[in-house]
């Protein structure tokens, strides 16, 4: 039975959309799509876009499928969001089957301006998950520097804690 990356990418990318449903509600949010971690990084609202693509540019060449159109251009909480049910409609309707014999595919992207060829399973778990993890991590990065009020649940859904908790 085929191991499919989709039921992985769909809960953290509702997450995602729960973090900005916070984020929407935040004191700070004015400006907050525009906020960096340093001035080199992308701000958060492009980072949002580089997470919700990293969904479609794994779970469609995994499946071996063609990559759909992206939107890299979003500057809105509505477009956000919009574009993270969009692409959880899309692959959620990747069939399992199409991730059989992964491992034994190769696996064409592009990483920056590295072209890569890599086998099913290290383009999976050694690229495409860390990258989609990277950009979501800058996400919470990003609004915890100023100052929303997130915790661990709010980015993985799974941890509890009472409010006001701290280690």
């Amino acid at each position: 039975m085929p191991i499919s990356p989709v039921p992985t990418f769909v809960r953290y990318l509702n997450q995602l959309a729960h973090m900005l449903d916070v984020l929407k509600s935040s004191p700070v949010r004015e400006n907050i799509l525009e906020h960096r971690l340093a001035n080199d990084m992308f701000p958060l609202r492009q980072q949002v876009c580089v997470t919700i693509a990293f969904a479609s540019r794994t779970c469609f060449p995994a499946a071996n499928l063609e990559i759909p159109e992206l939107n890299y251009t979003l500057t809105t909480f509505g477009e956000l969001q919009a574009e993270i049910e969009r692409i959880i409609s899309l692959i959620q309707h990747i069939p399992e089957t199409h991730f059989e014999e992964l491992e034994l595919r190769t696996v064409l992207t592009q990483a920056g301006d590295a072209e890569l060829c890599l086998p099913g399973h290290e383009f999976l778990l050694s690229y495409a998950i860390p990258n989609f993890m990277f950009h979501l991590c800058a996400v919470y990065a990003i609004a915890r520097s100023a100052g929303v009020d997130f915790g661990k649940q709010d980015f993985d859904g799974y941890h509890q804690y009472p409010k006001g908790f701290s280690f």
